[in-house]
């Protein structure tokens, strides 16, 4: 989501840069996407700020500003700026677009989709709104809405792993593990970090294909790309206590064991971090 939310930011200010009455100068759009691509939100908030003091009435600095408060958390000023930007033009799809990620935020399930359906209805053709609602309907279960807008995402740009291994989430819900795990293969191939893609791939190798071997490989591949995926590190672990208790001698048995135990010792580590 952070690469989409980035891309919107930066289609702003360009739009801004090119189209709005000379009011706010140019470093100032400069600063502020560099700032917000650096993750430095609160630099880029006081900027932001200070740019629609200059220029209240431009729709893609209060769209940008309500990016911004979306990032740091602070959902009802973000709310309150993307209302401003759509207030400024009905029309301006991307700011319902970021809008329904702050329904979402706030538990707002009903005007989410209302602001998803808007922005598909005004670029019926804009791969990124399909593949939002698709993951809306991915994290709400429903899961045939989920698949219809992930097609056709894909159909429109083929490109983004992620959009592939939300696809296999929904085919796998859906019980087309084949369909899945082809998709998971694209998604990889695309981009060998996407972590989820290697975790998502390693249980339907266990699950259903009983690889117990290859589905540590592919938890291993996740841990390389996001050391912190706890997850990964707890399904590896029961793995390799299930090739230990699988084990031809009391060697490789022992082997697995202390891998075992390495990657519970890790879990526990991780559990602690977040408390």
């Amino acid at each position: 989501m952070k690469k989409y939310l980035c891309l919107f930011f930066i289609f702003a200010i360009a739009a801004n840069a090119v189209f709005s009455e000379p009011l706010v100068p140019q470093e100032y759009f400069d600063m502020i996407a560099a700032y917000f691509d650096e993750g430095r939100f609160h630099e880029a908030r006081a900027l932001a700020e200070r740019a629609v003091n200059l220029n209240p009435k431009d729709k893609t600095l209060h769209s940008a500003l309500g990016n911004i408060f979306f990032r740091l958390g602070y959902a009802d000023l973000a709310l309150e700026s993307l209302n401003r930007a759509i207030e400024l033009d009905n029309l301006f799809s991307e700011a319902y677009n970021m809008r329904s990620f702050v329904f979402r935020l706030l538990g707002n399930y009903a005007n989410a989709l209302n602001d998803m359906n808007m922005a598909i209805l005004l670029e019926p053709e804009n791969d990124r709104f399909y593949a939002n609602r698709g993951v809306m309907f991915l994290r709400w279960g429903q899961f045939e809405n989920a698949l219809a807008d992930l097609n056709k995402a894909i159909s429109l740009n083929n490109e983004v792993s992620v959009r592939f291994s939300n696809r296999a989430t929904a085919l796998f819900r859906l019980g087309r593990h084949e369909e899945a795990m082809a998709d998971l293969n694209t998604a990889i191939r695309l981009d060998s970090n996407n972590y989820i893609a290697h975790s998502s791939r390693g249980y339907i190798n266990f699950l259903h294909k009983n690889a117990p071997h290859e589905a540590i490989l592919d938890f291993t591949e996740a841990i390389r790309s996001n050391p912190n995926h706890r997850m990964a590190y707890s399904n590896r672990a029961f793995l390799f206590s299930l090739l230990a208790d699988q084990a031809d001698n009391p060697a490789q048995a022992e082997y697995y064991r202390s891998r075992a135990q390495l990657d519970e010792d890790i879990v526990a580590m991780l559990d602690g971090q977040g408390e």
